[in-house]
This record gives structure tokens, sequence and C-alpha cells, in this order.
């Protein structure tokens, strides 16, 4: 019995040092909303992803919204997609793979910064809105993910315009 005991235990712990291991090796996300120019119904989106050790990324825009049962079509709003290297500043290589999805080839080193803006002037609670009186952001309709750091934690900062 104790041997079982001690074999149970130490499968618990090193399943959970496997899985912390790898959770810190898929990379950390952060993401910054700006809206420099309001009148425009632009938001800026730009999205860093760091320590992604993979040789391609793929981010994806959500194509739906809890409590709606439709397919959304957020990606049309999406304009300007670029992807840098954030370690020399070189624009990389993409392409998109289906309506909602940006492939970016990178080297598993670097550090990637991508940049788009989202076009928002729908009044709909199903859309995010702006203009010079308000903003009203669902992040499904603004910020992309990386499928693989779904689970974890990201930062996000919102940059509004000074008055």
């Amino acid at each position: 019995m104790k041997r079982y005991l001690f074999f149970v235990v130490f499968l618990i712990f090193f399943t959970t040092q496997v899985r912390s291991h790898e959770t810190q090796s898929l990379g950390s996300i952060e993401y910054n909303v700006s809206m420099s120019s309001p009148h425009t119904h632009y938001f800026e989106v730009e999205i860093q992803l760091k320590n992604y050790d993979e040789d391609f990324v793929d981010f994806k825009i959500p194509v739906w919204t809890p409590g709606s049962y439709l397919i959304r079509e957020y990606a049309k709003n999406v304009e300007g997609f670029l992807a840098f290297s954030m370690n020399n500043k070189k624009v990389l290589k993409f392409h998109k793979i289906n309506k909602f999805t940006w492939r970016i080839e990178h080297k598993k080193e670097e550090s990637v910064l991508i940049r788009y803006r989202v076009y928002a002037f729908e009044g709909s609670i199903r859309m995010s809105y702006l203009d010079d009186n308000h903003a009203f952001i669902m992040s499904n309709t603004l910020l992309m993910f990386v499928e693989d750091l779904r689970s974890t934690s990201s930062v996000l900062t919102i940059n509004v315009p000074d008055q």
C-alpha cells in the first residue's frame, strides 16, 4: 500500500511539474489597445508574443460572441495587419490561412510584435464601437489569440486619448 501511495504521489508531482514547465515554455502575450483618433472609428491593436518556441504562430480572431449563436465576421474589420520581429525590427512573413487566422513565420528565438487596426462603428452590443464621445470594447472583436496560450494569463493595456 505504501509503495502504491508513493507512486501516486510521485505521479501527481511529476505531471504537475511537466505541465508547469510546458506552460512556462509556451510564451507570454501582451495586448495594447489604443484609440489615437477616435473620430476615425479605428482602434489600434498591438500584440507582443514573447518566448513562443515554434517555427510559426497562428493569430486568430474569434468568430462568435457568447450568447449569440451565429458565426460573425469580425475579421472583416481588421485592416493593416503587420508582423515584426521584436529582436531586430524586421518585417516578418505572414499569410491568412482562413478568414480568421493569420500565420506568421518566425525563428523560434524571436519575439513577435503584430499591429493592426479594427474598424468599430456598428451600433450593436455584439461589436466594439468607437467615436469622439465614447468607446465600447468587446474583446472578441478586437483581440486576436494564440490557441496554445488561451489558458495562460496575459496583460491588457488600454490607452485612452487625451481630452
